[in-house]
């Protein structure tokens, strides 16, 4: 498959990527989640699956998974 290129429209940007590992019973996945935030503060979520990944990207995913599964451990939760 070809590399994903993400459209942006002038008043948006790219606020954060996160790689992600997900797997299942049979099956797994290490998709590259892009979230896309406009001037007025709408966020888009754009999916870049492994086969759609530049070289870069594909470098840094372990790397990235690691660091976002510390990160989503640290953040303070209080289940209501």
């Amino acid at each position: 498959m070809a590399i994903k290129k993400i459209k942006l429209s002038c008043d948006e940007r790219i606020v954060a990527v996160v790689p992600e590992k997900c797997y299942g019973p049979g099956w797994s996945n290490a998709p590259t989640w892009v979230y896309i935030q406009a001037r007025d503060g709408t966020i888009r979520v754009e999916c870049i699956q492994p086969d759609e990944c530049t070289p870069e990207l594909r470098a840094l995913h372990e790397a990235g998974d690691a660091l976002h599964r510390a990160l989503v451990k640290a953040v303070p939760v209080e289940r209501v």
